[in-house]
């Protein structure tokens, strides 16, 4: 029973998450190499989000993909609109937002250096949604 519980506990803390957010990325070994940051197929929960981050360099170049069934919104921001929009913040600025839409694919440039978060949202039921973002 002693080794049980915690086992549970881990399940039920790891299924209470409201958001999946995969660690930062490490640097290229080869910066002209494309590199993968995240590809993967993942379930979306209603209300809940899945975002993933990373340091860039101005002028860097990230390819995303998104399928879904129908994926709520999609944008992208550097970590201060992300914050805001964390918060409710309806000044935060969401770059290249999109909504109600099976597919997404975009590159982005990255603007300036800094942290910038690729976040995709789900309002409506558990949806699976297969991503795909790469450095180039």
């Amino acid at each position: 029973m002693k080794r049980i519980l915690p086992v549970v506990m881990g399940i039920l803390l790891l299924t209470s998450c409201q958001k999946i957010i995969p660690s930062e990325p490490e640097p290229p070994q080869n910066p002209s190499k494309p590199t993968a940051l995240f590809i993967g197929r993942v379930s979306l929960p209603q209300m809940h989000y899945w975002a993933a981050y990373g340091r860039f360099s101005e002028g860097m170049e990230i390819d995303v993909g998104f399928m879904a069934e129908t994926l709520s919104a999609f944008f992208w921001a550097d970590s201060l609109n992300y914050a805001k929009w964390l918060d409710g913040d309806t000044t935060a600025v969401l770059r290249d937002l999109t909504t109600d839409v099976p597919i997404v694919e975009k590159t982005i440039t990255i603007p300036s250096t800094g942290v910038y978060y690729i976040v995709a949202v789900n309002y409506r039921d558990t949806t699976k949604v297969s991503i795909r973002i790469i450095r180039r």
